[in-house]
């Protein structure tokens, strides 16, 4: 935010799996953010928007590595 001048709508857990947020936390995130992602890989479908899954993709990740990061989410 200090540095786009844009406000911070989302939040990302910088190494956090469901077992290591728990409840309070995504409590506390829903107090400022309008989502969060937890390091738990998968696609979004019916999740609380505070325990979002993601797929992880790295600089050194290859297009064809996305892709099947992307299609063999769960």
């Amino acid at each position: 935010a200090e540095r786009t001048g844009q406000p911070c709508r989302h939040f990302s857990y910088p190494y956090g799996g469901y077992d290591s947020i728990g409840e309070v936390a995504a409590k506390i995130a829903a107090r400022f953010f309008e989502s969060a992602v937890t390091m738990n890989r998968g696609r979004i479908g019916e999740n609380n928007p505070y325990l979002l899954p993601r797929v992880p993709v790295y600089g050194r990740d290859t297009k064809c590595i996305v892709r099947l990061k992307v299609l063999t989410a769960s």
